[in-house]
């Protein structure tokens, strides 16, 4: 469920190494006494010389063509039987209003009910005699459908996934049933404190409007029917110069053709979203009770993508991404160590960075006791402050090869998907152009860039027992 709360949102990369033969491997192997230095070329270690990369490691090539009608379709032909496919629109809850807002959680859960041409019943069943796979997400600032199917099926898949953006429905009855397991969702994610506090500190960083609109449909919001979503589905997922559609093990070519076939009606006319407003120096806490509290210190950050973005991600390998302080012994974060100076309870402490199409939240996400969540702050406040004009070569070459490999270790063919058609829609980059922006970063970028960051109003939300939270002035 993570991934409908911006999977994507949290984008949390672990940092440093966990596991004592990992720390052996690569700070330094006792048995033969050989150190490894991340900044400099191939060394031999417990498996033999490690490969040393120049550039950007290699990424295979995605044929991408626009559709005279505007749809974009994205391919890359890997070989074998089976192919995976995405139907990708350009919105979210962002492009939702106060007077349907939860309608892009409501019509994900609706997605596959009957359109003009399938029953309900055909349309749950026709994939299953496929062998295929289909599931639907939403985040705030895309909404997705993605299938792995036999590539001699691909043809019918991809009509089936389309149908709720050519001839939805969306009878009475299925509706009804989807604002069901909508609620029923939206209750289970609100019982998960890191899905509240991300949740609230959307809410306050950009006032309820905009990227501040919840993930998920609210009981106390309006009632939501059959017509509104009709209306958010043509005016917000059908305009064809919203859609994204991509392919992986399938020709080019015949993906072009398919496209054509199934979404030719499709018409331009898409609306941009209103330019977000970032509302700094507010407070906001939400009471649980209980001996924990959750908070998070969080500015305006850059946009996904981008080349300030990027130099974000490297400082959150630069401070430490984070972990359990019980593990903190084999991590080499400098936010756990510089709180483990003024703690004695379990804590953690991470540093985060959410990037969007034109904008962002970067800070500190922290857990503690709430007699030691004030320490816990101003530790964080302290390393960032620090870092700004204290970051070396040595330091942004180690960050930069974990961010790598964090890139390159996690991105499976789905993955990988999902996020070339994030970058053809503007909302973030593809792996290739990642990579390529990660070695093009120097230090005085990643200087510069915190510093503009660091230097704007920043918000403080919380979860959990509030009693000794201090307010945002007390931390900066």
């Amino acid at each position: 469920m993570l991934r409908h709360i911006q999977k994507r949102c949290m984008s949390g990369h672990a940092g440093g190494f966990n596991s004592p033969l990992q720390m052996s491997m690569v700070n330094k192997v006792k048995y033969q006494d050989v150190s490894h230095d991340l900044t400099k070329g191939p060394q031999a270690g417990v498996y033999g010389v490690i490969p040393q990369y120049e550039g950007a490691l290699p990424v295979e090539d995605m044929e991408v063509t626009v559709m005279p009608n505007g749809v974009t379709v994205a391919s890359v032909d890997k070989g074998g039987a089976i192919a995976r496919l995405g139907v990708f629109c350009k919105a979210g809850s962002r492009t939702e209003t106060a007077a349907n807002a939860g309608i892009a959680h409501l019509v994900r859960h609706a997605w596959f009910g009957g359109t003009s041409r399938r029953s309900y019943i055909g349309a749950a069943r026709e994939p299953f005699q496929c062998g295929a796979d289909i599931s639907a997400f939403s985040t705030r600032e895309c909404f997705g459908v993605t299938t792995v199917c036999a590539k001699d099926k691909a043809d019918l898949i991809l009509d089936h996934m389309t149908q709720s953006l050519i001839c939805p429905e969306f009878w009475t009855h299925e509706v009804h049933g989807a604002k069901a397991s909508a609620a029923a969702e939206s209750a289970k994610m609100g019982s998960n404190a890191d899905v509240v506090l991300l949740e609230e500190a959307h809410r306050v960083a950009f006032a309820g409007k905009g990227l501040g609109r919840s993930l998920f449909i609210k009981p106390y919001g309006p009632q939501l029917e059959q017509d509104d979503c009709f209306e958010y589905v043509n005016q917000h997922l059908a305009p064809a110069d919203n859609v994204v559609i991509v392919g992986q093990g399938i020709d080019h070519e015949t993906l072009k053709a398919m496209t054509d076939e199934f979404t030719w009606n499709l018409e331009a006319g898409a609306q941009a979203p209103a330019e977000p407003k970032y509302c700094g120096g507010r407070d906001s806490h939400i009471e649980t009770g209980g001996s924990l509290v959750s908070a998070m210190l969080l500015t305006k950050g850059m946009p996904a993508g981008s080349k300030e973005g990027v130099a974000l991600d490297l400082v959150k390998f630069i401070v430490g991404a984070g972990g359990s302080s019980i593990t903190k012994g084999a991590n080499n974060s400098k936010l756990m160590f510089t709180a483990g100076e003024h703690l004695s309870m379990p804590y953690t402490t991470a540093c985060v960075n959410i990037g969007y199409s034109d904008t962002g939240l970067f800070g500190l996400s922290v857990t503690s006791h709430q007699t030691e969540i004030a320490p816990l702050l101003k530790s964080g406040v302290e390393v960032m402050g620090g870092v700004i004009n204290s970051v070396t070569e040595e330091a942004l070459a180690i960050a930069k090869t974990k961010l790598t490999a964090n890139i390159c270790m996690q991105d499976d063919s789905a993955s990988q998907m999902e996020r070339a058609a994030f970058g053809l829609m503007g909302c973030g980059a593809s792996q290739a152009d990642t990579l390529a922006l990660i070695d093009s970063i120097t230090v005085a970028d990643v200087s510069s860039t915190l510093k503009a960051v660091w230097a704007s109003d920043p918000i403080l939300v919380s979860v959990g027992n509030g009693e000794n939270l201090p307010v945002l002035k007390e931390i900066l």
